[in-house]
């Protein structure tokens, strides 16, 4: 091994901490084969409180008004969790019209969590009305990001006609869907459909 001596000598790395953390330039100061402590001690205290306040404000740990903030600029994250505050009245008064506001808004963007959560709640009708058309709207946009459980949903949508025209062959199509990702609803549902000659 080469020994460096009497010369100072740069090394950086970058160091990748994962998440939403930038990634971060390691900068070492030799001089010899001695790292120089004091450096280390800077950079490492340096780096404590650079990331210390990530760790102590998760998203979900954020005030109500900061969390408003986010959503409002976009970040689904922040929408998905005023959703499950309205929806829980976890740190606000629980109301369901705020929460499908938050979980539509999410919808939009993208999150087939909140889809799944519109297609469930608008389908079963417990807390909010019962809407057979918004919940085939919202399984439809989840089943066609490839979710096993939105493709379930359609089939049964389907095989027994609610909000659309009863069609077997469409039935049948999205259960094996999501039959090909080992859902053994959609296993069990392609088995009764071919068992009754459907």
């Amino acid at each position: 091994m080469k020994k460096i001596h009497n010369k100072k000598m740069l090394r950086i790395k970058t160091v990748d901490f994962g998440g939403s953390a930038p990634k971060f330039m390691m900068i070492f100061f030799w001089k010899g084969e001695k790292i120089k402590l004091k450096t280390l001690y800077i950079f490492f205290v340096t780096l404590f409180f650079i990331f210390l306040p990530q760790f102590l404000l998760a998203e979900d740990q954020l005030p109500i008004a900061k969390l408003v903030q986010l959503a409002n600029q976009g970040d689904i994250e922040s929408q998905i969790l005023l959703g499950d505050k309205y929806a829980l009245g976890e740190k606000v008064q629980q109301d369901y019209s705020k929460a499908i506001m938050w979980y539509q808004k999410a919808a939009e963007n993208g999150s087939i969590k909140a889809q799944i959560w519109l297609g469930f709640e608008f389908e079963k009708g417990v807390s909010i009305q019962k809407s057979y058309s918004k919940a085939f709207k919202w399984y439809s946009r989840a089943a066609k990001q490839g979710d096993n459980f939105a493709q379930l949903s359609l089939g049964y949508f389907y095989m027994k006609g609610l909000h659309v025209q009863r069609d077997y062959e469409n039935a049948q199509y999205w259960f094996k869907e999501s039959a090909r990702q080992d859902n053994m609803d959609a296993l069990y549902n392609l088995g009764y459909m071919a068992y009754n000659g459907l």
